[in-house]
């Protein structure tokens, strides 16, 4: 529990996504100490959500006393604040820290009762831009020759992967949305409606990618699987699972692939 509530398979989906983006497009400084500032600032937004989402975590069971939400807000503002740092003294991009701060803090945080994550369907469109596919464009463009339009159309298949995962992740917390008056496919039109949805929409992606077997059997079988095994009781579990099996196949395809056993291997 303390693993997923630390959001480290978050982190690290996004740090071996971004290692990939920025790899193929020739990033030629510090790969390492640029990820890991953003991926710091990353991790200082989901516990900013998790802040705001208190009241459903309450209701879900997934926060414990250890994490009240002084100390979450706490944890925030220090991740902000180092990442922040890290950014200007090693002379990153702040524009793209600056907007992606916006983007994500805009999604998570409310204004009155007014929440982005309250509109069925824009949260899902909106939680794979801001949280997924936009960071991974706007870094690699702030720190390429690329630019951000050419980044963006070429990985929309990237994005296509990253949409079902939203109401994926929303099984898990569909009864504390819904106390919350946040509308998720889940809480709308029930788990097996959603199962359903995500697993078609994974079958869909396996076949535009039959080209590649590999990532298909390794990938997409075990997603599917998966989510079909998910029932009322064990959602949390099942989630945390997947979100841990992504994060493993996202750091060995993406990082340890290209800078270790690769390079063994042509020894």
């Amino acid at each position: 529990m303390l693993f997923h509530r630390l959001k480290i398979p978050f982190a690290l989906i996004f740090f071996s996504v971004n290692f990939g983006f920025l790899t193929r497009y020739g990033f030629g400084g510090n790969i390492w100490l640029l990820l890991t500032a953003f991926t710091i600032q990353n991790f200082a937004m989901h516990w900013f959500n998790n802040f705001f989402d208190s009241i459903e975590d309450e209701i879900t069971g997934q926060r414990t006393t250890l994490f009240r939400p002084s100390l979450i807000l706490l944890l925030a503002s220090s991740a902000t604040a180092l990442s922040a740092w890290m950014v200007f003294y090693f002379g990153f991009s702040l524009f793209c820290y600056v907007v992606l701060f916006a983007l994500q803090f805009v999604y998570s945080a409310p204004v009155g009762s007014w929440r982005i994550k309250k509109i069925l369907y824009l949260k899902n469109i909106t939680g794979s831009l801001f949280w997924w596919y936009m960071p991974f464009a706007l870094i690699t463009a702030s720190h390429t020759a690329a630019s951000f339009r050419q980044v963006f159309m070429e990985n929309l298949s990237l994005l296509a992967i990253f949409m079902p995962f939203e109401p994926l992740w929303d099984i898990k917390d569909s009864d504390g949305d819904e106390a919350a008056g946040i509308k998720t496919i889940p809480n709308q039109f029930g788990l097996g409606a959603t199962k359903l949805l995500t697993v078609s929409a994974f079958l869909l992606l396996a076949v535009v990618k039959l080209n590649n077997p590999t990532y298909v059997i390794f990938f997409f079988l075990p997603l599917i699987i998966l989510t079909m095994l998910i029932t009322p009781r064990n959602k949390l579990l099942i989630s945390q699972v997947i979100m841990t099996f992504i994060a493993v196949h996202g750091f060995v395809g993406h990082v340890l692939l290209p800078t270790l056993i690769l390079p063994l291997l042509r020894k």
